[in-house]
């Protein structure tokens, strides 16, 4: 007997955004100001210090975050299973 297989094919363009994927969000960071995209509202973000404690953890809004309370030196930033590390 014959099978049909239906095929769809999902097209992304970088205004896309995708949550519980194989697409890593986009961290750009100015000055102590930490803007992330590709991410969906709601979607946790945690920043560690360099030693592993947890110093600053938010829930994605759509803006921005302040990272004024953190002093200089090197953060991962974690959003599920993506790391970044960032400078400030």
């Amino acid at each position: 007997t014959a099978h049909k297989i239906k095929i769809r094919r999902l097209i992304l363009s970088e205004n896309d955004k995708v949550s519980d994927s194989n697409v890593a969000p986009k961290f750009v960071l100015n000055g102590k100001v930490l803007t992330v995209s590709n991410i969906d509202n709601g979607t946790a973000i945690e920043i560690y210090s360099a030693l592993g404690a947890r110093v600053q953890s938010a829930v994605y809004n759509g803006n921005p975050i302040q990272l004024t309370n953190l002093n200089k030196g090197i953060y991962i930033v974690r959003v599920g299973k993506f790391t970044q590390k960032i400078m400030l």
